[in-house]
């Protein structure tokens, strides 16, 4: 009796054992499960929150750019007031004004490089039918009419029109912040007059740099101050989202080497932004623009 008892006793021990085993195995598989479905779960929650986070940033890009655009507009706008104001008090427009040396306070040749305009009703050189002032460089130059480019904003400066530009500049050497007002986004405003497309004589272009030493629309180092979109969405904003119509127009690279460009070549008076894939630009810094105020 007591051998087939210790036998029934090793028995339910063993059973015991394997039902223990079993249960343990069975326990690791659930975990391995669990933790294999957590890991899935959480794998799906990090792709949610990094979408989340990238399109947090590409937002923020986009209404960086968008408020570049607005600085920029009230950087014009600025420009344009202070331009009406001179016109109202003198009875002219700055820079090309003749009587300057003995109308606007401190303008002389010896206190502050002050010259006097032709008084021909445009600012700087007016060049003839097939070409304008927008793509020439007329700074740095201090023969007239170009100078009368950088006299624009010394006699607004002497006058108390304008702020940002030294009234006792040189205008031999031009400087954004000193000769040049200094966008709020990069670079700066020159002044010119677009006699052959808009018949304008006062527009104001933003460029990067204050002195090319050639064609500001041509520049090889690509330091146009706007992309594509940029130039399009303030165009569309701001005028009739043309790129060649009413009061603001995008600039082009004006060289085939230099493309693609800000705007397609298409007949005057129907040029579009260029936003074709195949070129890639639409996001990249290639263009220009200039806006005609007066």
């Amino acid at each position: 009796m007591s051998h087939h008892g210790n036998e029934k006793t090793v028995s339910a021990q063993t059973k015991a054992v394997t039902v223990k085993g079993q249960a343990l195995m069975n326990a690791s598989r659930a975990l391995k499960s669990a933790q294999d479905g957590f890991t899935l779960v959480e794998l799906a929650i990090s792709i949610f929150i990094i979408g989340i986070l990238l399109g947090g940033v590409l937002y923020s890009e986009e209404l960086y750019r968008i408020v570049q655009v607005r600085r920029v507009m009230s950087d014009i706008t600025s420009i344009s007031a202070a331009t009406k104001g001179f016109q109202e008090k003198y009875g002219t427009v700055p820079g090309d004004f003749a009587l300057a040396t003995t109308r606007i306070p401190n303008c002389t040749l010896a206190a502050s490089n002050c010259y006097n305009g032709d008084g021909n009703g445009f600012v700087g050189q007016i060049y003839g039918p097939g070409s304008s002032g927008w793509d020439q460089d007329q700074a740095r130059n201090v023969n007239l009419p170009e100078v009368e480019t950088t006299m624009f904003f010394k006699h607004l400066a002497l006058g108390n029109f304008i702020k940002g530009v030294n009234p006792n500049s040189n205008p031999s050497q031009p400087e954004w912040g000193v000769t040049h007002p200094e966008s709020s986004v990069g670079g700066g405003f020159t002044v010119f007059a677009d006699t052959d497309s808009a018949g304008s004589s006062i527009s104001a272009r933003l460029q990067s740099r204050v002195f090319y030493g050639g064609m500001p629309a041509v520049d090889a180092n690509n330091e146009r101050p706007f992309t594509v979109k940029q130039t399009m969405y303030m165009d569309t904003k701001y005028d009739d989202g043309r790129a060649m119509g009413g009061e603001m127009r995008g600039i082009p690279y004006a060289h085939p080497n230099y493309s693609p460009a800000c705007r397609k070549w298409m007949p005057i008076g129907r040029e579009e932004y260029n936003t074709d894939p195949a070129d890639g630009v639409i996001d990249s810094k290639v263009c220009q623009f200039h806006y005609i105020f007066h």
